[in-house]
């Protein structure tokens, strides 16, 4: 009975000192993460087009999961963030697309995000009426706590959209030196909106942002490197 007693107070004391070192929140915080991501990918498995997605029903089940994500997580400022946030992205879920025109397919579209406080909307297309081909997006952003100012500043095609493996870095600053063929008159051209990464990590980053309509959109991504 005495060896029971010790044991039960040993689990006990275990899983309080798990809370006070933060393993529990920590296993939370990845429980949350699959849970979106899987609510994400499935929304969009059952679509081709990236604005064919957006399911307010989807919304509101990731909405509740996030806000939790959001409140338990260590809280960092926008300018912390953007440490993490550098690099290649793929878009998971969203109720926006990164695309102009055509809507881009929808396992198709990427963020290359640089330091130098620019960054690449990368989208493959398969337009009705042009076929497939790709386009780009150039946006610039600075550091407004407890947001980024962002302002849409280039667009660009391929005439092919860009291969599976094709590095997503390369194609940036292949972008950054002209390479692509340059529109000049798009409606995105000037746009300029208010963005927060709301959380961001190895894995995983999550960013709301106001729309041309001014409704606050959900941007859901994970880490790559490379056209997939």
């Amino acid at each position: 009975m005495k060896a029971l007693l010790v044991v039960t107070m040993c689990f006990i004391f275990s899983i309080e000192s798990s809370a006070k070192s933060g393993g529990c929140t920590e296993c939370r915080i990845e429980s949350l993460k699959k849970e979106i991501f899987k609510i994400g990918t499935k929304a969009s498995s059952k679509v081709k087009f990236d604005n064919e997605d957006n399911d307010p029903e989807v919304r509101a089940k990731l909405d509740i999961l996030i806000a939790e994500l959001k409140m338990i997580a260590p809280l960092k400022t926008q300018a912390e963030n953007l440490k993490r946030v550098v690099g290649a992205w793929k878009s998971v879920w969203s109720d926006l697309g990164f695309g102009f025109g055509d809507a881009p397919l929808v396992n198709s579209v990427y963020q290359v995000v640089f330091p130098d406080g620019y960054y690449y909307n990368i989208s493959n297309y398969d337009s009705k009426n042009r076929g497939p081909y790709a386009g780009i997006i150039k946006g610039e952003f600075e550091v407004a706590e407890p947001a980024l100012k962002i302002k849409f500043v280039l667009t660009a095609e391929n005439t092919k959209p860009f291969a599976k493996g094709s590095d997503l870095a390369t194609i940036a600053m292949r972008a950054e030196l002209g390479e692509f063929d340059t529109i000049v008159a798009t409606p995105v051209i000037g746009f300029e909106s208010i963005f927060e990464q709301v959380y961001v990590d190895e894995d995983i980053r999550i960013a709301t942002g106001l729309n041309f309509d001014g409704f606050n959109t959900l941007f859901i991504l994970k880490r790559t490197t490379k056209v997939n």
